[in-house]
């Protein structure tokens, strides 16, 4: 389901970066996010990151709005989420299940849940 996320019109990418997660026993996505490359030119984001302690859903609303003045690509919103968390949270996206997240959209519906 890499087609993409009703979060602010984010769509699947095609872009050709050698830059991706490894997969491993903590990669909690399909290889279809995982094999997707990051666009060259991806800088990554300057936030605050979440610890877990203040409202999930105005990180989640903040995350967007910060990456999405750069791309509006599915895959790169998902590979680079966990650069926004820190704490309890990250350690939470640590332990998400393997090939469990197939677009931002899922990643986003079991995040508020973490705790």
């Amino acid at each position: 389901m890499l087609q993409g996320s009703n979060m602010g019109g984010i769509i699947h990418p095609t872009h050709t970066n050698t830059t991706s997660l490894s997969p491993g026993p903590r990669n909690p996505f399909v290889a279809g996010i995982i094999d997707m490359p990051l666009p060259p030119t991806w800088n990554g984001v300057m936030l605050d990151k979440y610890d877990g302690n203040t409202d999930p859903y105005e990180h989640i609303y903040i995350y967007v709005a910060q990456v999405g003045l750069y791309i509006m690509d599915d895959v790169v919103v998902c590979k680079v989420f966990h650069t926004s968390l820190k704490g309890q949270a990250l350690s939470w996206f640590t332990r998400i299940s393997a090939n469990s997240i197939d677009c931002f959209e899922t990643l986003t519906a079991i995040f508020p849940i973490y705790k």
